[in-house]
């Protein structure tokens, strides 16, 4: 089996989401509401297209709970978790309120599934780019494309899992609480330390918190229109300024 090199997509992966454009939904013809006789022929399109691709989920539902988990995503990125209501999923998906509760049994359980799925996601596309990397410089440039990768390619998923850590982390299976985004960037910084590029001079969590921070919110600017995309442009200044900050 070869090796992933930094950049290289994966199959089934977070990588191979079709990205959604960061739009006011009402403008755009395909985010169309659907009318009384279902979906219209652009939005069913779109659908087609997304949920082809969506990385959570699986290729055992229903088309009926692909679409659903598909909106559900798209408007509790872009509308809010609180303000998103179980009308307004099932009619951006083009389905009845009964339809949906075929599938899941409320909004909270709906969208803990889609939490877990996509921060799960944005982990082991991380793990799997840094853990082949030994060195702390290759590793932290591991961390800084992946993670912009994986944004750029599916903007709403990040998102919603960088946003949502306080509403669902209590929720989630114990196995993943294993291994975070937080134990990975941890992991950086120890091997730093033992490789003399970090000094031991301040707490590690602190570090870690940095670290976590600046991404996070590098994420939040490109998405909201605060700094222009896509992330990925700045890679480099970002590999920089967290060198500069952690050495």
């Amino acid at each position: 089996m070869s090796t992933l090199q930094i950049g290289e997509k994966e199959s089934g992966s977070i990588a191979n989401i079709e990205p959604l454009d960061r739009v006011d939904p009402a403008s755009q013809p395909w985010f169309a509401v659907a009318g009384a006789n279902g979906l219209t022929m652009r939005l069913a399109s779109a659908n087609f297209i997304i949920v082809s691709h969506a990385f959570f989920i699986s290729e055992t539902d229903a088309p009926a709970k692909r679409t659903i988990m598909v909106e559900a995503l798209r408007l509790f990125s872009r509308k809010g978790l609180r303000e998103t209501t179980i009308r307004d999923i099932a009619a951006a998906a083009g389905y009845s309120n009964p339809a949906l509760y075929k599938h899941f049994s409320s909004k909270d359980e709906l969208a803990l599934e889609l939490f877990v799925a996509c921060y799960r996601e944005c982990t082991r596309a991380l793990d799997a780019k840094m853990s082949v990397n030994k060195s702390f410089d290759l590793r932290l440039r591991a961390l800084v494309r992946t993670y912009t990768a994986s944004f750029d390619e599916y903007p709403d998923a990040v998102m919603f899992a960088v946003e949502h850590l306080t509403s669902f982390w209590s929720d989630v299976p114990r196995a993943m609480k294993k291994r975070t985004i937080i134990t990975l960037i941890r992991e950086l910084i120890e091997l730093g330390e033992t490789e003399g590029c970090v000094p031991r001079d301040i707490d590690i969590e602190v570090r870690v918190a940095m670290v976590a921070g600046a991404l996070g919110q590098l994420s939040r600017l490109v998405y909201l229109g605060g700094m222009s995309g896509p992330a990925s442009k700045y890679n480099d200044d970002l590999e920089s300024t967290l060198r500069r900050a952690l050495s």
